[in-house]
């Protein structure tokens, strides 16, 4: 328990100073990305190594998985932007922060994170644009969406989202 409050409090001011950094900067810094990244792999060992010692070498490749996975999505997403509209959709920086975020919360949780980072993202976006606050294709700093979403997660849980999404659709 105690594990988890402090490993809590560190995943939360990484993603609070890399969310004020990108709102006033426009950018996140790479070593607090890998900073962050090592310590939710070191953290999931760690909490795992004294519930579930057999499965730590299976977490911790899941975990490094979804660390790896996320970042290459969001690269993907990003050159295949540049490709079709001549400027890049993310900064590198924002999948290094996926990529810490599936460090912590694993495939299911990142996936989910970067699903919610999104719609909100969007909806900020689209709401930026229809207020005349946002010029068409101006950036806007992406980090604070991805961060809370990861949070939300690392809270939550990833069965948070399908319970919820089913409760607002009424299923």
């Amino acid at each position: 328990m105690i594990l988890k409050i402090s490993s809590g409090f560190i995943l939360s001011t990484l993603l609070i100073y890399l969310s004020f950094k990108d709102i006033k900067d426009m950018e996140l810094p790479e070593p607090i990305c890998r900073l962050g990244l090592l310590l939710g792999i070191s953290v999931v060992c760690l909490e795992n190594l004294f519930l579930d010692f057999q499965n730590v070498a299976g977490l911790l490749i899941s975990h490094l998985l979804a660390a790896s996975i996320a970042l290459i999505s969001l690269e993907i997403i990003s050159n295949l932007t540049k490709r079709f509209t001549g400027i890049y959709a993310l900064g590198l920086g924002d999948a290094k922060l996926a990529s810490m975020g599936g460090a912590w919360i694993g495939i299911e949780g990142i996936s989910i994170a970067l699903a919610l980072a999104f719609m909100a993202g969007g909806l900020f976006a689209l709401i930026g644009r229809l207020t005349g606050q946002l010029k068409p294709l101006q950036a806007f700093p992406f980090g604070p969406f991805l961060a809370s979403a990861i949070w939300i997660i690392w809270i939550c849980g990833p069965n948070w989202w399908s319970t919820t999404s089913k409760y607002i659709l009424g299923i």
